[in-house]
């Protein structure tokens, strides 16, 4: 009987000292932890043998707190680059067929990869980004013209919204993310996110410029020549004996060269002028509250104490001290 109970209390021993070996590790509350395979006590650092039972120490295999933060760092970029990755492939897809959409959703794969700013594959991710994006940037300018641009955008950014759904995207400001996205991710990788892609004018969709309603866009008028008809100027022979009675003659109007158009002067040509609702700027004015920034100081760790509420665990700003502005969402511009 005596030998059962000598068993059973070395089985709870050695349970309790894989439960401890288990919480010690999870939290990682030393670099290197000694715990006794036999009695379940912790032993200092350096030492060999257990001060209690005289059992010796094995080589500790708890990962460093250090080693702890880098792994818990690779799930949050795998996610990250997953969504921006799933955003690139489908912009290829459509870039040859409709350039607009292609933009839109290399804009959106810009602003997930923000959240991982200061990553090692960041620089070079956006780097890649951006190549792409003026290649596809160059070829809808080339074939769109000025007035239409901004009406093409808006019909592509609502393309894109059913593609944005399907994968399981929620809006975030202008910003389509996954959907557990806003609950887990800290306020500053938030307001990075919303910074990469801020509001800009409604009117010209940040272009900085509207279409020109002398011209309407086309950036050419009737031609302004006094004698101009159909970009042709009539003339008879001054010398002739019979001018009512001779044939008329058509020249090519010097001013429009035979095209009965000249070029506007209120737009230049372009179709295009500056945005009377932003001033030709495109941009939106800066939030006052957050100085731009999209970032206000957490209210709740700024007037507690540590010892009463630890600032890590804090839900609001998840132990950044930093919360996003109330009055611009963490855009950093107020929309008029």
């Amino acid at each position: 009987m005596s030998l059962l109970f000598n068993y059973a209390e070395r089985a709870l021993r050695l349970m309790a000292a894989m439960c401890a070996f288990l919480l010690f590790s999870c939290y990682s509350l030393a670099d290197e932890l000694l715990i006794c395979s036999e009695c379940g006590r912790e032993g200092e650092s350096g030492q060999t043998a257990c001060a209690s039972c005289g059992a010796g120490f094995a080589p500790s295999s708890l990962p460093k707190a250090e080693d702890l933060s880098k792994k818990a760092a690779k799930p949050a970029a795998t996610e990250v680059m997953k969504a921006v990755a799933a955003d690139v492939a489908e912009a290829r897809r459509v870039s040859a067929e409709n350039g607009a959409l292609a933009i839109v959703l290399y804009r959106n794969a810009q602003a997930l990869l923000a959240a991982e700013s200061g990553a090692d594959f960041e620089a070079r991710a956006a780097q890649l980004l951006l190549e792409e994006l003026k290649r596809t940037q160059d070829g809808f300018n080339g074939s769109v013209a000025p007035s239409r641009r901004a009406a093409a955008m808006r019909k592509a950014r609502r393309e894109a919204e059913d593609y944005f759904r399907s994968v399981g995207r929620t809006p975030f400001g202008l910003v389509w993310v996954p959907l557990d996205w806003p609950q887990t991710l800290a306020p500053p990788s938030l307001a990075a996110i919303r910074h990469a892609m801020q509001p800009r004018c409604v009117k010209c969709d940040g272009s900085g410029g509207e279409s020109c309603n002398k011209c309407g866009g086309s950036g050419r008028v009737k031609c302004r020549g006094p004698k101009c008809k159909n970009g042709f100027v009539e003339r008879r022979n001054p010398n002739s004996l019979t001018p009512k009675t001779d044939l008329v003659m058509r020249d090519k109007c010097p001013h429009c060269r035979g095209t009965a158009k000249s070029s506007c002067i209120d737009c230049s040509g372009k179709g295009v002028r500056p945005c009377k609702k932003c001033d030709g700027s495109g941009e939106l004015p800066m939030c006052k509250d957050c100085q731009g920034s999209g970032l206000e100081a957490c209210h709740i760790c700024t007037k507690r104490k540590p010892k009463e509420q630890p600032k890590e665990n804090c839900p609001f700003c998840k132990g950044s001290l930093r919360v996003l502005c109330g009055k611009c969402g963490g855009d950093g511009k107020v929309v008029k």
